[in-house]
């Protein structure tokens, strides 16, 4: 039978066990919970927090930068400006296994300050717990990987990333006179 609330007995006793439910979850439980981003580079998994990507775009377009180094793949146009590409698989120390031209890009940083990292795949989006994270294994230890979910996936810390001198690029000619 239906109550004026719209609402029928099963329907109510659902909807109050879902409310209850919901009431008891504390906030540490709330806070512990962050959007990822999930994506692949080489054969292995990794995710970062969404909070710390702009975007991603595939790198359609993309010129070399004369004398940038290993890790840098490239620039892109953007709105306007010159976005400089690097490849993550280099920063982290491996293989370089695709070209970035067929690669896609995680955005960050804002407008004049903005870079791609170049990544084989996006594989999508979805909430990690901080509390079960782990250590990352030895061989993927790094200055950017920071630890590692339930199922092996590497998390990497962007901010410390973007914050090191690795994505500074100088398109200088290297001279030795």
């Amino acid at each position: 039978m239906t109550s004026p609330d719209g609402f029928n007995d099963a329907e109510r006793a659902i909807l109050l066990a879902r409310t209850a439910a919901v009431a008891r979850r504390t906030t540490d439980e709330l806070v512990a919970r962050e959007s990822a981003v999930f994506f692949r580079v080489g054969r292995q998994s990794y995710c970062a927090l969404a909070r710390n990507i702009r975007g991603a775009a595939r790198l359609d377009g993309m010129v070399p930068v004369p004398h940038g180094g290993r890790a840098v793949a490239g620039a892109v146009v953007r709105n306007g400006n010159a976005i400089p590409v690097f490849h993550l698989a280099a920063l982290l120390g491996g293989r370089i296994d695709r070209l970035p031209e067929t690669a896609h890009g995680l955005l960050l940083g804002e407008s004049t300050d903005e870079l791609a990292l170049a990544v084989d795949s996006i594989d999508g989006f979805a909430d990690i717990s901080l509390a079960d994270l782990r250590e990352p294994p030895d061989a993927a230890r790094s200055r950017w990987v920071i630890s590692a979910t339930a199922d092996g996936t590497l998390v990497i810390d962007l901010d410390a990333l973007r914050g090191s001198s690795t994505l500074w690029v100088d398109g200088r000619p290297n001279r030795t006179d």
